[in-house]
Order: structure tokens, then C-alpha cells, then sequence
């Protein structure tokens, strides 16, 4: 499941955006720097990296999953996995930052999942409903 969640990343090209972001950031503070003379330590370029993560973790949830169920895994325990993953590590699912809020992410999860259940329910093939 967090393998899948991980190529999700890959798949969707999340850590090219991200760096993308980065780079725009960065080239803010030079701007900066180089007409105010303030030295911003670098804080455009972090925070252009964390654009969008939120979402970008929200689609590697969704796509991952659907990887996860390609690959024949049953989708029984998935929501259940987090939880206790939450349960166990609570750092380890609740980056409010750069990550969706835990409860968001289950909510999330369980839609998606019905969503894959219904579509081999009635045969459809298991491809995710992305927006863009």
C-alpha cells in the first residue's frame, strides 16, 4: 500500500513539480537578494517546494490505491491499515503542512475505495477518475 502510494508520486510527476517549485522559489529569493540587498534564507525556495503537496498527497493516496488494487490486493483493511499506522506512529500520517489532515485522508480513502469496489463490481476497468 505505501509502495503504491509512493510510485503514485512517480507516476504523477509530484517530486518534478515539486522541485519545479522549488526552483521558481529560489529564483525569488535572488530576486530579492539581488534588488532589496535582503537575504531571505532561502524561504521562497522552501516554501515553493511545499506548493501543492497537500494535493500531491492526496492524488498519491487516490492513484496509489488504484495501483494497489491492479496489482490484486483486496481493499479490505486498507482504511484500517492507516488507522493503525496513525494509532502506532501518530508523526507518521499527521504532517498538517504538507500532508491532508488524518481524518480528511480516511474520509478520502474509504470514497476512493467504494469507488474501485463498485468498478469491479460491475467490471469496469480500475483506472482513476483524475481531474486534469
Amino acid at each position: 500500500l505505501v509502495v503504491g502510494h509512493e510510485i503514485a508520486h512517480n507516476v504523477m510527476g509530484h517530486v518534478r513539480k515539486a522541485t519545479g517549485n522549488r526552483i521558481l522559489g529560489t529564483l525569488a529569493d535572488l530576486v530579492i537578494a539581488g534588488t532589496l540587498g535582503v537575504d531571505t534564507g532561502g524561504t521562497f525556495g522552501a516554501l515553493g517546494q511545499i506548493a501543492f503537496s497537500q494535493e500531491f498527497e492526496a492524488e498519491a493516496d487516490y492513484v496509489g490505491l488504484y495501483l494497489f488494487a491492479a496489482a490484486g490486493y483486496e481493499m479490505d483493511d486498507v482504511a484500517d491499515f492507516w488507522r493503525r499506522m496513525a494509532i502506532k506512529n501518530p508523526g507518521s500520517t499527521n504532517h498538517s503542512v504538507t500532508h491532508p489532515s488524518t481524518p480528511e485522508r480516511f474520509v478520502a480513502l474509504e470514497s476512493a475505495i467504494e469507488e474501485i469496489e463498485q468498478k469491479r463490481r460491475i467490471g469496469l476497468r480500475l483506472q482513476p477518475e483524475l481531474k486534469n
